[in-house]
């Protein structure tokens, strides 16, 4: 069996790290309920045992020494009274484990302190569970200290924007003081899962008894409800948390029945049964992804983001790319996975858009050429209400498909000329105004109309030159920086990076050609 997880009882084979002698007390299902433990009652067969077994044999001490163990269950008549007490609370199964040493105590003493304090949920993914309690307690039997964990799941309905069935289920996870989780499931093919067990077989990689895994592999991944402002990467889990190095690829939690060390802190990432999963943990994103995207909710709308979020430094976008192919029948490029922005009334599905074609706008504080008036202009740009910082980390996805959504100056600067060019003029416009001085030469010269300050000290006037499509602001606070002429009255031209203000008006630059524009902010 190797050192797999949660095959046939192989996660039990861990305590061999902390005792070779466990114990197993059960009540008898079809006897009265009571405070007895008088079911099947037994402990596993040791080398004392086996060298006992074979008394006499000559080959009984290399026997004894090669048996396996977990193999012969012997026969318990006794019950001690720790196992008496706790059955008298109403507990009906009971695991005993006599610790090897010190050494195996003080590693008990940190896995119980690490499980009450984890970083990250244990009940997460442990849906056969509805609670489980940690106690410790004092010699004379007195709790010492005592915390619960609870779980609690409702699942809903998976279904795209047509209706269809996907091959994945949602559900959300009420873990109390630990939080709440949309948590989405996926199984694997069982020809897929088949053959992966074959090749790993006969590369020598897994014990032919896996061959025997009959049973359907899940993966599933998880997410935080409410969405976190900052999004952060998650843990890899085998039902329960692995080591806190093992992080997943995208901001949340994963879990799957990957092959694993004894110790489930680490995992041989390029095994070929852990190769299969993380495919399959890919394809459930993206089936949940496309799920979520068909509900209104805007925390729903940042999950389907965070679960197609991936880093980009671990070939994320292949793997990706593969499960959209799966699971979409397209390229991942194609697939809209960029929340956009629309009209009010608009379907939900027009709210989603393919990478291609998607603008990421500078997360500026922008009073003009804001995002909303690059969609009025015609562009299609991503949503800012789903926040900067998870926007960018979608980007860098989209960059690795070799779909960039950040514009480069010279496109950012016609989406600028585009926004600027039906923006009404003032009213009133004075027919002459103050000469321009060398330093304003960059200012294209047709079309413009140099504007004589305000004395009210008011906001700054706006020019949209009909030729040239540039925007400039004019200063009108009389002393608002060291830049300014006699009352600043003249457009003030600025290296990039740098801000003039003037009663909170800011002038930013724009690089066009050879040329410098500016537009205020």
């Amino acid at each position: 069996m190797g050192e797999g997880i949660g095959n046939k009882g192989a996660g039990f084979r861990s305590i061999l790290l902390i005792s070779d002698a466990p114990e197993i007390y059960s009540s008898d299902p079809d006897g009265p309920l009571g405070p007895e433990l008088d079911g099947y009652c037994f402990r596993f067969a040791q080398k004392g045992d086996v060298e006992e077994f074979l008394a006499g044999d000559p080959l009984a001490h290399e026997v004894a020494a090669a048996f396996p163990p977990f193999q012969a269950p012997l026969p318990l008549y006794e019950v001690p009274a720790t196992c008496r007490q706790l059955a008298a609370e109403g507990y009906v199964s009971v695991v005993r484990l006599p610790l090897l040493n010190e050494a195996a105590r003080a590693e008990v003493q940190l896995r119980l302190h690490e499980l009450a304090r984890a970083k990250v949920p244990v009940m997460l993914l442990l849906d056969r569970l509805a609670s489980l309690t940690l106690e410790r307690r004092t010699a004379d039997g007195e709790a010492d200290e005592l915390q619960e964990l609870t779980r609690s799941e409702e699942r809903f309905a998976a279904q795209n924007s047509a209706g269809d069935e996907l091959p994945v289920s949602c559900a959300t996870v009420d873990l109390g003081s630990s939080g709440t989780f949309l948590v989405a499931r996926g199984a694997v093919e069982q020809g897929r899962l088949n053959s992966t067990l074959a090749e790993a077989v006969d590369l020598g990689l897994l014990d032919d008894t896996w061959r025997q895994w009959t049973s359907s592999a899940v993966a599933e991944v998880a997410v935080p409800l409410p969405t976190a402002r900052r999004p952060r990467r998650g843990q890899i889990y085998t039902f329960l948390p692995m080591g806190e190095d093992l992080t997943a690829p995208f901001p949340g939690h994963l879990n799957a029945p990957v092959f694993t060390k004894i110790d489930r802190t680490d995992l041989p990432s390029r095994h070929p049964l852990n190769v299969l999963l993380l495919d399959a943990v890919a394809e459930t994103c993206l089936a949940a992804a496309a799920v979520l995207r068909t509900v209104p909710e805007p925390p729903l709308r940042r999950l389907a983001v965070d679960l197609v979020s991936w880093e980009s430094d671990k070939g994320s976008a292949e793997l990706l790319r593969a499960a959209a192919r799966r699971v979409h029948g397209s390229e991942l490029a194609d697939v809209p996975l960029v929340p956009v922005l629309t009209t009010d009334s608009a379907p939900l599905e027009v709210g989603w858009a393919a990478p291609r074609g998607v603008a990421l706008w500078p997360d500026l504080d922008l009073t003009v050429l804001t995002a909303h008036r690059a969609h009025e202009a015609g562009l299609v740009v991503a949503d800012p209400e789903l926040g900067g910082e998870r926007l960018k980390w979608l980007a860098t996805m989209c960059k690795a498909l070799a779909c960039p959504w950040e514009p480069d100056p010279e496109t950012l600067a016609e989406h600028v000329e585009r926004i600027v060019r039906p923006l009404p003029l003032p009213a009133s416009l004075p027919a002459t105004g103050p000469a321009l001085p060398p330093r304003a030469a960059p200012f294209p010269a047709p079309g413009l109309s140099p504007v004589r300050p305000s004395t009210s000290g008011a906001r700054c006037t706006r020019i949209s030159p009909p030729s040239s499509g540039t925007a400039a602001a004019y200063c009108t606070a009389g002393s608002c920086c060291s830049r300014r002429t006699a009352h600043c009255d003249t457009p003030t031209i600025l290296p990039t990076g740098r801000r003039h203000r003037a009663g909170r008006t800011v002038m930013v630059r724009v690089a066009k050609r050879s040329s410098s524009r500016y537009v205020r902010r």
